[in-house]
């Protein structure tokens, strides 16, 4: 669609005390404090898990030293797209113009369309995160409570038995079950919890849970904050609005494990235009960037879709 005369009339008419409607103040950008950020020079990324070695064993005196194998599990790629928008201007309405602040919103309303894509883009991989229609490497939805174990015959959770609302009590549950994660041989892989994740609607539950220092909520004894106390979750809790369009009560929590949540960049952030086509004399303005998302590891997530 081009952006002719008729489409801004009054551009072409003085007087006009403030366009507005396009730039809004932003939030700080959200979805850098939940990916870890890399960048690729390649078509696609590939991450590849491999199992270690079990524990130690007693070695009798003249018996042979036990030998274990290490091997390569499975596969994790990343597929990087592009995402792109522009806007097209007759000669005429950029001739008719008065107002040159105009040109400017337009530009930048393609930057702020363009971090808004981002977040959502982030928001939406969350919302897909206990679906079956965004399966990881281990045939498993991202939270599952069945991630088999490639040197054992168990498997690993993280996501509760029972889906629960959050709460001072199902946080500390979830703490320790993240305590308690396998790695691929079924030990202990000694991973924290490190921030709580929620959307907006979560934002007073999680401050009442985590802002009293020195008492635990909702009790007339007065005890202890155990979380605070404890130093649980050391990069605090963060609130993502635009988890709301999807989902307003699942809530989770970014873990310390190596090599979780990624987002590779690709072409960053790509303003150009074309200031006029010889046959029409329109003037396209275009915006484009191109990246992937996801997590190789999953122990590096623990989520609870609210019950």
């Amino acid at each position: 669609m081009v952006n002719v005369v008729a489409s801004y009339a009054d551009a072409a008419w003085p007087g006009i005390r403030e366009w507005f409607g396009m730039v809004y103040n932003r939030y700080p950008e959200i979805w850098s404090q939940i990916f870890d950020r890399y960048t690729s020079d390649k078509n696609f990324e590939r991450d590849v898990l491999h199992a270690g070695m079990g524990l130690f064993r007693v070695k009798p005196e003249t018996a042979p030293i036990s030998y274990d194998d290490m091997s390569q599990v499975r596969r994790i790629d990343y597929q990087h797209l592009t995402y792109a928008l522009g806007f097209v201007m007759s000669r005429e309405a950029i001739e008719d113009n008065l107002y040159k602040e105009l040109q400017s919103q337009r530009t930048e309303e393609l930057a702020t369309k363009a971090r808004l894509t981002e977040e959502i883009l982030c928001a939406s991989w969350f919302a897909k995160v206990f679906s079956s229609t965004m399966l990881q490497s281990d045939g498993k939805t991202v939270c599952a409570t069945d991630h088999p174990l490639a040197r054992v015959g168990s498997v690993g959770t993280n996501r509760p038995a029972n889906a629960v609302d959050f709460s001072e009590a199902a946080l500390e549950s979830a703490l320790i079950d993240i305590q308690l994660m396998p790695d691929e041989t079924g030990n202990i892989a000694q991973i924290m919890g490190m921030k709580l994740i929620g959307p907006a609607h979560l934002q007073y539950d999680f401050e009442r849970v985590l802002g009293n220092k020195t008492a635990q909520p909702d009790t007339a004894e007065r005890n202890i904050n155990g979380l605070v106390n404890r130093g649980a979750l050391p990069d605090g809790y963060l609130i993502n609005p635009y988890f709301d369009a999807n989902d307003q009560d699942a809530w989770f929590i970014k873990t310390n494990c190596s090599n979780g949540l990624k987002h590779y960049t690709r072409r960053a952030l790509e303003f150009s235009n074309d200031t006029q086509d010889f046959d029409t004399e329109n003037a396209k303005f275009k915006c484009t960037f191109r990246n992937s998302r996801g997590i190789s590891n999953w122990r590096a997530l623990w989520g609870s879709p609210g019950a």
